[in-house]
């Protein structure tokens, strides 16, 4: 019975720590080849304070990855997964930034951790 017990609890913490190690975002190779102007804005692209107090933490890229997707906005900034149109909440969107690049401000970003947004830089087109 007390093999029984600490192989659960062997086997439970495990599959935490397991877990706890898949929460923050991986990088993936095709990360490496964007542009380093790129790199440089994901790497310091910090999460409004309303976020920032919620989960914990400051940069956009330490736990979310990007969803490219399309926008639009009808009183409030809406993302398109899986055919349908999906809230963006008002907390998530940030202040135009000054240092992104070009290509980046027209296409708008948005970063999602485990199915929600975290981060959102509207389009400059409005979506």
């Amino acid at each position: 019975m007390l093999f029984d017990i600490r192989f659960y609890v062997l086997w439970t913490s495990i599959a935490l720590a397991l877990m706890t190690l898949s929460a923050e975002a991986t990088w993936k190779p095709i990360y490496g080849e964007s542009p380093q102007a790129w790199i440089d804005w994901f790497t310091n692209a910090n999460t409004t304070e309303a976020v920032h107090k919620r989960l914990g933490w400051e940069k956009c890229c330490s736990h979310s990855d990007r969803f490219v997707t399309s926008f639009k906005h009808d009183d409030h900034w809406y993302y398109q997964r899986d055919g349908r149109w999906v809230l963006i909440p008002d907390d998530t969107v940030e202040p135009e930034d000054p240092t992104m690049p070009q290509q980046l401000k027209e296409e708008g970003v948005l970063f999602i951790y485990q199915d929600k947004v975290t981060c959102f830089w509207p389009p400059e087109t409005g979506g």
